[in-house]
């Protein structure tokens, strides 16, 4: 059977019995965390050799490797669901110490593209009872203008070495706890649902040392 979203339909059986008012069935879509990539994360901070003399954690750029968080969205009703899409909501990362500074990633129709039962040409979302689609948000860390997640992690210890000519300081944190919210709303009809884990994040940093600085 197909239920789609907002279609009301009433049959007469040609008896004088109606068949019972047609209920459109709510809570039939669950966003649930899938995963996330290692969980240890890599940056170099890019500094500026005039900034690097005052605050390391202050001033620069940082690089991260990739990391992505997974979320999974399933239609946890009986039947086929099939509706208009029209994709809102976000993706928060937050360091679970701090949650007043965040990365924030909205979603739109644009994040339906790679599944395969979603109609680009007619804009139709289609998903089968238990059947899950995923969206995957890759993170850059970047929680304010020169706020970066890291900076919430405590630091485990700090060593001098020498990375490609260039003195640096590479640096350990103890893990940190990271915490992943989606809110997602598919169609019209659909009311949005959400979904929080926390997870953790260990990082590891080189940091150039200005020259003629030892901090």
């Amino acid at each position: 059977m197909l239920f789609c979203a907002g279609i009301t339909v009433v049959i007469c059986s040609g008896c004088e019995d109606l068949l019972p008012e047609y209920h459109q069935p709510v809570n039939v879509i669950k966003a649930e965390f899938v995963g996330a990539d290692d969980h240890i994360v890599k940056f170099w901070a890019n500094f500026d050799d005039e900034y690097g003399k005052a605050n390391y954690v202050s001033y620069g750029s940082e690089i991260y490797t990739p990391f992505t968080v997974t979320f999974g969205i399933k239609n946890t009703y009986e039947e086929t669901i099939q509706a208009t899409a029209a994709v809102r909501g976000s993706v928060v990362i937050y360091p679970e110490a701090n949650p007043n500074f965040s990365e924030e990633h909205l979603l739109s129709n644009e994040n339906l593209k790679i599944f395969s039962k979603y109609d680009q040409i007619n804009n139709i979302l289609t998903l089968n009872p238990n059947e899950s689609f995923f969206i995957k948000t890759k993170l850059d860390f970047k929680l304010a203008d020169i706020v970066y997640m890291h900076f919430f992690a405590q630091e485990k210890s700090r060593t001098i070495i020498n990375y490609k000519g260039r003195l640096c300081y590479e640096v350990q944190f103890s893990p940190m706890t990271a915490v992943a919210l989606i809110t997602i709303q598919l169609a019209d009809n659909f009311p949005p649902v959400t979904s929080l884990q926390k997870f953790p994040i260990t990082f590891y940093g080189l940091i150039p040392i200005p020259p003629g600085n030892t901090l």
